[in-house]
C-alpha cells in the first residue's frame, strides 16, 4: 500500500478513535442536528397551521423550506466546525509538537482530518434526514448523484475558509468561539432559514461573497424543486471558483504559519 495512503488512513482512524473517546462529542452529530431541524419543523408547523397557504416561499411550504435549510445547514456547519478546529483538537490531546515531527506529507494530513469532518458531517445530515422523514413525514426524491455532487462542491469550496480558521489555531489557543461565530454569520447572510430576497441590498451583495449561499441555493434547487444540474450551472461555477480561490489563499498562508510557528518554536510551547 501506497505510504500516503497509509498515512491518510492512519490519521483518519485515528480522530475517530479519539472522537469515541469523549462521548459528548457525538453531540456534535447527532444531538444539535436533530434538534434543529425539528425545532425550524414546528415552527414552520405552526405558521403553516396560523396562516394556512399564505406561508409559501417559493412556490413550497414554509416547512419544506425550513426543513431543507435546517438538514442542509447540519452539513456545512459541522463540516466547518470539525475542519477548522483540527489543530485545536491536537492541542486539546497535546499531540501537536508531535504531529508536525510526523514522517507524512502535511496534505496528508490536512486530507486525513478533512476526510473525518466530512464523515462526521455526513453522519449529522444522515441523521438530520432520517428525523425530518420521522417526524414530519418530509420525503426527497432527488437525484442523489445531485446532491452527492452538490455536496462535494461545498466541501471544496469551504475548505480554503476552515483552512484559515484551523491555521488561526496554530496561532491562538482559542479558535473555536471564532468559528461558531463566524458559521452563524454566514447563516445569517446565506439564505438557511429564509429567502436571501428580504434582506437589504448590502446583506445579500455580502451573502454572495460566501460560497454558503450558492450551495445551499442549489440543494434547495436539486432536491426540493427537482431541477438538473444544467439549471443551476452558474451556482456550480461559482462553488468551483470559490473552491480554487479560498483553497489556495487557505493552503499559502498556513504554510507561512507553519514556518513562523516553528522558527519561533510555539508549537514546542503548546
Amino acid at each position: 500500500m501506497n505510504k500516503d495512503f497509509k498515512g491518510l488512513i492512519a490519521v483518519f482512524v485515528k480522530n475517530w478513535k479519539v472522537s469515541l473517546v469523549v462521548p459528548w462529542a457525538l453531540l456534535t452529530i447527532f444531538f444539535w442536528p436533530t434538534l434543529d431541524v425539528i425545532t425550524m419543523g414546528y415552527i414552520s408547523l405552526y405558521i403553516n397551521q396560523k396562516f394556512w397557504n399564505i406561508s409559501q416561499v417559493q412556490g413550497i411550504s414554509y416547512m419544506q423550506f425550513m426543513i431543507t435549510g435546517a438538514i442542509f445547514w447540519s452539513f456545512i456547519n459541522v463540516t466547518i466546525m470539525e475542519i477548522s478546529q483540527m489543530w485545536d483538537r491536537e492541542r486539546w490531546e497535546e499531540t501537536l509538537r508531535f504531529t508536525f515531527r510526523l514522517p507524512i506529507k502535511k496534505w496528508v494530513f490536512l486530507l486525513g482530518n478533512t476526510l473525518f469532518g466530512v464523515s462526521r458531517a455526513f453522519i449529522a445530515t444522515i441523521t438530520a434526514l432520517i428525523f425530518s422523514w420521522i417526524v414530519f413525514g418530509m420525503a426527497f426524491g432527488a437525484n442523489i448523484f445531485y446532491i452527492l455532487f452538490l455536496f462535494v462542491l461545498t466541501v471544496g469550496a469551504v475548505y480554503g475558509l476552515c483552512i484559515l480558521l484551523a491555521t488561526a489555531g496554530l496561532l491562538k489557543r482559542e479558535i473555536e468561539a471564532i468559528a461558531f461565530a463566524l458559521v452563524w454569520i454566514l447563516n445569517l447572510f446565506s439564505g438557511i432559514y429564509y429567502p436571501i430576497s428580504v434582506l437589504p441590498d448590502w446583506m445579500q451583495a455580502v451573502g454572495k461573497v460566501f460560497p454558503i449561499y450558492y450551495a445551499v441555493d442549489a440543494m434547495r434547487a436539486v432536491s426540493v424543486y427537482g431541477q438538473s444540474l444544467v439549471n443551476i450551472t452558474g451556482h456550480i461555477i461559482a462553488l468551483i471558483g470559490f473552491s480554487a480561490i479560498f483553497t489556495a489563499i487557505g493552503l499559502l498562508v498556513f504554510n507561512i504559519a507553519e514556518r513562523r510557528v516553528r522558527m519561533s518554536g510555539e508549537i514546542g510551547a503548546h
